[in-house]
């Protein structure tokens, strides 16, 4: 089996891994969510998430031939938990309204683009990645 030479997307998600501290930064200076939005209430998975892409980073700069399945397992799970994190915060505003309190509206212009960018996001590094998985296991198959 033949190594396939590492590209530009292996060192521009490896990229993508390695400035998640900047990220964090900019959430927790500005609380601008750009990578997890909807987890802003619950700040131990949020920070947990930050802890576990920066990981991905680093064992992507030392195993940079399996960046494109990183990148899928990653793009899947940021898809799961933007889906829940936007239900969990839907149901806690349908309960809140049923207590009939006072609430404020957690879906603000700027929480709808921020969920928007963030799943567009991860929807085409899922689909990217997994046709790149697709395309180097049929040509790994076909040198065979």
């Amino acid at each position: 089996m033949k190594a396939l030479p590492i590209t530009f997307r292996h060192k521009f998600l490896q990229l993508y891994y390695l400035t998640t501290p900047v990220f964090l930064i900019i959430d927790i200076v500005w609380g601008i969510n750009i990578r997890i939005p909807f987890l802003n209430h619950l700040s131990f998975m949020k920070y947990t998430y930050y802890t576990i892409a920066f990981a991905c980073g680093i064992y992507t700069y030392k195993h940079p031939q399996k960046a494109d399945i990183v990148g899928l397992l990653e793009s899947s799970i940021n898809i799961g938990i933007l889906v829940i994190g936007f239900m969990l915060t839907y149901y806690n505003l349908s309960f809140t309204m049923l207590d009939d309190t006072t609430f404020d509206n957690p879906f603000t212009v700027k929480a709808i683009i921020n969920f928007s960018l963030s799943g567009s996001i991860f929807l085409i590094s899922y689909y990217r990645n997994s046709w790149l998985l697709n395309r180097r296991y049929n040509t790994l198959r076909a040198s065979q």
